[in-house]
């Protein structure tokens, strides 16, 4: 075997499909001075590398790439922004998309598979209202006939729409999120539930969440939001969030969402209340501590409370690369210097400035947020007699 093609830890490579050629390989890759990943050729014998597409919008990496099942040819690209961007690559890849369209019932659509011809295929239908609905496709006809529904049970007409927000930062960065907003009442003055991602590296999407539409159906309107260190936006964005943990610019992403949502009159000031999972319930915690004022209750889903005790309870596996992501992007707990940055970064320490009332939520087996991050934060606001409510 021969090493061809590096990257840093920073940046990556992903293989797609070999060229019909078999002398080149379809990459994704946001190698060099690229900040979107782009849609790239590979010289397998040179490494050299050659571009085929990137976002037209220049807005967020290299999504899919679809290709013929018997000739090979590239026949779509795929970006996902606000929602997902289709880019069909030739004529007859047009005039299939343009059909497809016209047979399905709106929504995000998806192939799933197809005969080797394409003269059959299965595709899936997705929406903010509709988990999935799967339909056999005739490219000769130009006719859908419906399979199955993924949840036939939920009544899609009641459900209520996420429409993609953007707002400007403190800083001037613009921020992605997604609002859900509920059905039959005015959209002024709402309770509002900021409803925050995990990873961090990871993103919201557009479509159906289940979290989002239980809460809009009992009133609220939901927002989630892309913080920088969110996926997706290419690696100055995802940079941006390094070292920004709780009191830097990944909580001020949030903290800028909710007087966004309030100076947009969409939010009730004294009704805001933030909910996540893992680094959502961290940001959650985070944001109940550094900003007491802005939060009416919250709940933290295996929150992190103490980024020493969770960075030290990573397993042994985990240890070789944690100098490029976690020691990098949040911090060493054994250099002195970031050990007390992470202190001033913990929630737990600064828990007696926490006014909201909490329900701390954690999961008894999570391999990752070990039970002990909830139990010492519910342990440290009993003992300051806070309310909080615990379920494990």
């Amino acid at each position: 075997l021969q090493q061809i093609l590096t990257c840093t830890y920073e940046e990556n490579i992903g293989p797609i499909q070999f060229h019909k050629d078999r002398q080149h390989v379809y990459l994704s890759t946001n190698k060099g001075e690229r900040d979107l990943s782009e849609l790239v050729l590979m010289d397998v014998e040179t490494g050299e590398l050659e571009l085929v597409e990137k976002d037209p919008e220049n807005e967020v990496d290299f999504g899919n790439a679809v290709f013929h099942p018997e000739t090979e040819e590239l026949i779509a690209t795929a970006y996902v922004g606000d929602k997902v961007r289709v880019y069909p690559q030739t004529p007859e890849a047009k005039k299939l998309w343009t059909s497809l369209e016209k047979a399905l019932p709106e929504g995000q659509i998806g192939v799933n598979s197809s005969a080797r011809d394409m003269s059959r295929m299965l595709v899936s239908v997705s929406s903010d209202v509709d988990p999935g609905s799967v339909y056999l496709f005739d490219t000769k006809s130009g006719k859908a006939e419906l399979q199955y529904r993924s949840r036939p049970e939920l009544p899609s007409e009641h459900l209520a729409p996420m429409k993609p927000v953007k707002y400007e930062a403190r800083d001037g960065m613009t921020i992605h999120g997604y609002l859900t907003l509920p059905k039959g009442v005015e959209h002024k003055n709402l309770p509002v539930v900021m409803y925050i991602h995990g990873g961090p590296w990871a993103r919201d999407y557009w479509g159906y969440e289940p979290y989002a539409q239980f809460l809009a159906n009992r009133g609220y309107a939901v927002m989630q939001v892309n913080y920088r260190s969110s996926t997706g936006y290419g690696k100055n964005y995802g940079n941006a969030g390094n070292r920004e943990w709780g009191i830097g610019a990944m909580q001020h992403d949030i903290t800028d969402a909710v007087n966004w949502l309030i100076e947009e009159g969409v939010a009730d000031p004294a009704k805001v209340g933030i909910f996540g999972g893992s680094y959502g319930g961290y940001a959650t915690l985070a944001g109940v501590t550094f900003t007491p004022d802005l939060y009416a209750c919250g709940v933290p889903y295996v929150g992190p409370s103490n980024l020493i005790t969770l960075i030290e309870s990573f397993p042994e596996y985990w240890k070789p690369f944690l100098e490029g992501t976690w020691y990098r992007k949040v911090g060493n707990p054994e250099i002195e210097a970031d050990r007390a940055d992470l202190i001033e970064r913990s929630p737990l320490f600064k828990c007696d400035q926490i006014k909201a009332p909490l329900l701390v939520v954690h999961g008894a087996t999570d391999p990752r947020v070990k039970q002990h991050e909830s139990d010492q934060i519910v342990v440290a606001l009993r003992q300051k007699d806070k309310p909080v409510e615990y379920i494990v």
